[in-house]
């Protein structure tokens, strides 16, 4: 449920606001529910400052009012991801995301459906909106759903068939969206899962390598595709102008001369629809630029650009650097299912990115900062676990496992589980 409320299905809940307040009410009644204190690892570091940086351009900024308002959204959105993946394990959080996945398929199938029986129009003449409003919203949601799906680990031959059908649904709702740009993304991530699960099984060496072969065929084909653009839209029935974003992307980049470094404003320059920034200078030049109004970037890199400068795209890009390298560097066969999710989410996001906003979007931010999590976790627990086996080579002496489980405090056996450890039920900290 709570994917489908951050993902914000604005023709069911139309303020954002709204949906922040759902999600908090559903936070509470778990708690009360679960009758267990909640723990908190500690917030990777470069999500930190890029909210930290954020907050600063406070100083500079074209409406403060705005941007300390987002700089809230934002912040929430984060803490949210952060408990989420501090007290589930993968598998679990997986699971949920697949379910919000299901429920977003169904309530766009349910209109879609609809249309087609009373006004008698063809598949592919009706646009597939849902409550999102929106079929390249609908597109990408479905697709981050799908990268948790395919990476869920079922148990179980009924579990196994449950998998399979929800995989399936979210897969042909997502077809029917009909996105250029979801297409291509749908492609990457199948390859990426494909790559992962194979090198799974793979010695590390192995391992390292073909994963490092699928990431640059991969990053290949992107480039290769961004380089065609335009063979490609019109290719797919679309305008060489990717419905006038090419324009726009240069129009940001002019008109961000002045303020490329800093930005003008966490918050302060786009029309979001779920936090629409007031009327500002930046946003008109643009436009004027552009020859036609448009509410964002329509690119992850270019629609930060105006608002936090090359400062803030820098540290949002080492957010996803250092998921990327956990994704690249073999760990345990526990950890597989973690990896795979947190390489096809970054891929989700990434070819998606290419076309819409994927790090401002509240549904992308929230798994951005979750893969940051998971990583820092999955990297955690291989340093303890290469710790453990450099102790182990010099002899099992007592007083040298002792030391180190003092110094560590873990198990040789917990250094191998990659899963999130259990709550530790207690008072509450950050851990």
């Amino acid at each position: 449920m709570s994917f489908f409320l951050i993902s914000y299905p604005r023709i069911v809940l139309p303020s954002i606001v709204d949906s922040m307040w759902w999600l908090a009410g559903l936070a509470l009644l778990v708690v009360l529910i679960d009758h267990r204190q909640i723990s908190l690892r500690r917030p990777p570091l470069a999500m930190a400052v890029f909210l930290a940086f954020c907050l600063t351009s406070l100083a500079w900024s074209l409406n403060p009012s705005a941007t300390a308002t987002s700089v809230l959204l934002y912040a929430w959105i984060a803490l949210l991801a952060l408990t989420v993946t501090s007290n589930t394990d993968s598998n679990t959080l997986a699971r949920g995301i697949r379910w919000g996945g299901l429920l977003t398929a169904c309530s766009a199938v349910k209109p879609f459906v609809t249309t087609l029986t009373e006004t008698g129009a063809t598949v592919a003449s009706t646009p597939l909106l849902g409550v999102h409003g929106n079929r390249n919203i609908v597109s990408y949601t479905l697709l981050l759903a799908l990268c948790a799906g395919l990476t869920y680990r079922p148990s179980g031959r009924l579990r196994r068939i449950r998998w399979a059908t929800a995989v399936c649904v979210i897969l042909a709702v997502l077809l029917l969206a009909r996105s250029a740009t979801g297409y291509l993304a749908t492609i990457a991530v199948l390859a990426v899962w494909g790559g992962l699960t194979i090198s799974a099984r793979m010695t590390p060496r192995r391992a390292a390598r073909s994963r490092i072969a699928v990431a640059s065929a991969t990053t290949g084909t992107a480039i290769l595709a961004a380089l065609n653009i335009e063979r490609i839209s019109e290719f797919m029935g679309r305008t060489s102008s990717l419905s006038g974003r090419l324009p726009l992307w240069r129009a940001i980049i002019e008109a961000s001369g002045d303020a490329a470094i800093r930005g003008d404003g966490w918050g302060a320059v786009w029309a979001y629809a779920w936090r629409p920034a007031p009327p500002n200078e930046m946003k008109q030049l643009i436009d004027e630029l552009t020859g036609f109004p448009l509410s964002h970037g329509h690119n992850a890199v270019l629609d930060l650009l105006p608002q936090v400068g090359l400062i803030g795209v820098g540290i949002c890009v080492l957010i996803v650097l250092r998921a990327l390298v956990v994704v690249l560097i073999p760990t345990t066969r526990d950890a597989a299912g973690t990896v795979a999710w947190i390489g096809t989410t970054i891929t989700a996001l990434l070819v998606m990115g290419a076309t819409e906003p994927m790090f401002t979007v509240p549904l992308g931010w929230f798994l951005l900062v979750a893969c940051a999590t998971r990583a820092e976790e999955v990297g955690g627990i291989r340093h303890r676990s290469a710790r453990i086996s450099e102790v182990s080579s010099r002899g099992r002496t007592g007083s040298t496992q002792d030391r180190f489980h003092t110094d560590y405090g873990i198990e040789v056996g917990q250094a191998r589980n990659t899963a999130s450890p259990p709550v530790k039920r207690g008072p509450f900290r950050v851990e």
